[in-house]
């Protein structure tokens, strides 16, 4: 926590280009370049408002040192703003600009086509989203990359004041593209499912390709995130792909299992049985999400998607409830029909509930046959600590 009580400091001092103010559950500071959220006081919360450049405002150390405050010579005013956040907050928001996609993946869950996210609807999902007080926007799909207007979209974003990530598969990255990304986003996240087992489930030459973009993106200095899906063929590979991820700088590596929907449902063989996944989640991966949680709720309770028609569920798998047109109200009936506390799960009585939030809700649905259900992949991560009582 960054307080406000020990002051050194006494130049112009304004809040850092990349560092916006929130008040969500606590009053935050959030470096939008760095994906990093520091809780302040109330005291601190203030004392960073007035650093807008026209005044000498005495500030800690700590936000020289870690970049949130910068002193100038002479003034310079910077317009701060604090949204007003709702409660839940919603920090993270998913955008499916397109369904559309180059690859066949054998275990995509999305069968539905729902064309394109027109200009418009992005812009009133990217401004709502802002205004409640968002955070970090992803633009995913199927392949966003192939969305037709993506140019005048990045465009958009460029007058928003959020952490911009897409999510791709990295096999049409080619440089001009990643030139593209470099003046947008703060990160692309491209999906690597194995080394020599990749192909396997994306199909022939795409790990080379996909390896190729994140050398595209390194080349114009855009960050790079990993995602892996953990299936039978790639479990001894996982060593290999942490360390690529680290050869390259990756700044966050997620590893996830698919849920057994879609195409999965027809290609058993990558499924991973719950208590391996779950052991090996606990196992492998580093950074932060988006899908994490607070305060008593379970999962996903900052989070959102946008579908490519601009309506809004909770992460894609639940139905819509609402749309962007009147986002705050869609998250009020999002919180309201799908978003449930620990105490409401079946498995609230378990010693590791805080640790585990409870697991996917979906994915509980889908195996145990209620929202409420354990989620098994959960459990597994924890099964071996309730054997041994530890």
């Amino acid at each position: 926590m960054i307080s406000g009580k020990r002051l050194k400091r006494s130049e112009y001092t304004v809040l850092s280009e990349e560092c916006i103010l929130r008040r969500l559950e606590f009053p935050f500071v959030y470096n939008t370049a760095l994906d990093q959220l520091y809780e302040l006081d109330d005291e601190a919360l203030t004392l960073l408002a007035a650093c807008d450049g026209t005044r000498k405002v005495k500030v800690p150390e700590y936000a020289i040192s870690e970049g949130i405050v910068k002193c100038i010579d002479t003034p310079s005013k910077r317009e701060i703003a604090i949204p007003s956040s709702p409660l839940p907050s919603l920090r993270y928001m998913l955008l499916h600009l397109t369904q559309e996609c180059n690859l066949d993946c054998r275990h995509c869950y999305i069968t539905k086509k729902e064309g394109d996210m027109t200009p418009g609807t992005f812009e009133r999902a990217v401004r709502g989203f802002e205004d409640m007080g968002g955070i970090k926007l992803m633009l995913t799909g199927g392949e966003p990359l192939l969305h037709p207007d993506l140019p005048e979209l990045l465009g958009i974003l460029d007058s928003t004041r959020l952490h911009k990530v897409v999510l791709t598969n990295g096999t049409l990255i080619d440089a001009e593209t990643a030139r593209l990304l470099s003046g947008h986003v703060h990160e692309v996240q491209v999906s690597i499912d194995g080394i020599r087992t990749h192909d396997m489930l994306r199909g022939k030459g795409t790990f080379e390709r996909a390896m190729l973009g994140i050398r595209n993106l390194k080349n114009a200095g855009v960050s790079v995130s990993i995602a892996t899906m953990i299936h039978p063929h790639n479990i001894s590979e996982l060593g290999g792909i942490e360390k690529l991820c680290r050869d390259i700088g990756a700044v966050q590596w997620g590893v996830d299992v698919p849920y057994e929907e879609g195409d999965l449902k027809n290609n058993p063989e990558f499924v991973v049985s719950s208590r391996l996944a779950g052991r090996l989640l606990k196992k492998y991966g580093y950074g932060g999400g988006a899908h994490g949680s607070s305060g008593a709720y379970a999962c996903g309770s900052h989070l959102c998607a946008v579908m490519a028609d601009g309506s809004v569920s909770r992460c894609g798998f639940f139905p819509a409830v609402g749309s962007v047109d009147d986002l705050r109200g869609a998250w009020d009936k999002l919180c309201g029909q799908y978003l449930w506390t620990l105490g409401e799960l079946q498995c609230s009585g378990c010693k590791f509930i805080q640790d585990c939030r409870g697991g996917c809700r979906y994915r509980a649905l889908i195996s145990g046959g209620s929202i409420r259900s354990p989620d098994p992949v959960m459990c597994g991560a924890y099964l071996d600590k309730q054997k041994s009582g530890t």
